[in-house]
């Protein structure tokens, strides 16, 4: 990961000299966790082709060119979600899914009343 020191003072942090506006590539994940955390680091994105997209549409076969993120895609190609990882997430997808699901039958069951209440007006 790659980030720039934004602070006024040249200062010493995980062994590299750090001076205002430099950049440095850090690839120890501990240290990458603290300096994303840090008000004095910016994150330099590791963008796609010059900072765009460039995913391929399957109908045209144009390129996307929406700004890419961190990860090289943009907002909308970025991948498919992994997933919940830890038995907390899958638990509160899980009551995600099973509340929506309630709404769903809700709106259903009014809906189908609504159409009987006005059916039964003709006869």
């Amino acid at each position: 990961m790659r980030f720039r020191y934004i602070g006024d003072q040249d200062t010493e942090i995980f062994g590299l000299k750090w001076t205002a506006g430099a950049e440095h590539d850090v690839a120890d994940p501990h240290a990458v966790g603290k300096l994303s955390a840090s008000i004095l680091f910016e994150k330099i994105a590791a963008r796609g082709r010059n900072g765009v997209c460039g995913a391929h549409a399957r109908s045209s076969g144009r390129p996307c060119r929406a700004m890419a993120m961190a990860n090289g895609r943009c907002k909308l190609h970025g991948g498919k979600s992994t997933g919940p990882k830890t038995e907390e997430g899958r638990k509160r997808c899980a009551e995600a899914v099973r509340a929506r699901w309630a709404r769903a039958r809700v709106g259903r069951d009014t809906e189908a009343a609504k159409r009987r209440e006005m059916s039964s007006g003709w006869g």
